[in-house]
């Protein structure tokens, strides 16, 4: 199952928070996943534009409230790229309305509230 999450792209500019999470999901996956960060969600628009298929992410943990492009702003631009890749809402948000729009896009598989557990990993292995 855990093979399902083996490329992992990061969008948070909280590099503390990247620390921590990259952790989990080394821990979760035994070193075996491979996580990309970004901090600025320009970059990762940027970085999904020019890799090939094979390097494509099978998932991507999005923070809402960045500065520059939040992820309201990615969600939007990431449409346009026309790519089947499933998007985890990692937020801090208690806003039940984030969760609510979130979750009206289709290509969001889950909203989490952070911070990132195994088990949430569990979670996601099930539904992707």
């Amino acid at each position: 199952m855990k093979e399902k999450i083996s490329r992992i792209l990061l969008i948070d500019d909280d590099d503390l928070t990247n620390q921590i999470h990259e952790t989990v999901i080394s821990v979760w996956s035994g070193g075996k996943a491979f996580t990309k960060v970004f901090a600025d969600a320009t970059k990762a628009l940027e970085y999904l534009k020019s890799s090939l298929p094979e390097e494509l992410p099978n998932l991507i943990l999005l923070d809402l409230n960045m500065p520059g492009m939040n992820g309201w702003d990615f969600m939007r631009k990431f449409k346009e790229l026309n790519l089947s890749l499933p998007i985890c809402v990692l937020s801090s948000s208690i806003l039940k309305s984030d969760k609510e729009n979130a979750l009206k896009q289709s290509f969001v598989a889950s909203f989490i509230s952070k911070p990132l557990k195994p088990a949430h990993l569990d979670q996601l292995t099930t539904i992707l």
